[in-house]
């Protein structure tokens, strides 16, 4: 069974674990907003692909580095 869409908004959620995400490769849509995040979660987001949409509002983000996004070449939507 493949997963397009994971939603996580708001659970009170402070980290991400890095491995969070493994064996979904085709998770296409993620809900992050209205949690208690305070950076984004790069090595959490490495392998998913065909991510195209992910939210992240009413976060406690305060730095996105500059490669943040990199390996994430189907986002359109943030």
């Amino acid at each position: 069974m493949s997963v397009g869409n994971r939603r996580l908004d708001a659970n009170l959620i402070s980290v991400v674990p890095e491995k969070s995400f493994e064996g979904l490769p085709a998770l296409r849509h993620l809900w992050l907003d209205d949690n208690a995040l305070t950076e984004i979660p790069v090595k959490a987001l490495n392998n998913l692909p065909a991510l195209q949409a992910m939210t992240l509002a009413l976060n406690r983000i305060w730095h996105i580095p500059d490669y943040a996004f990199q390996n994430l070449t189907s986002l359109v939507v943030l």
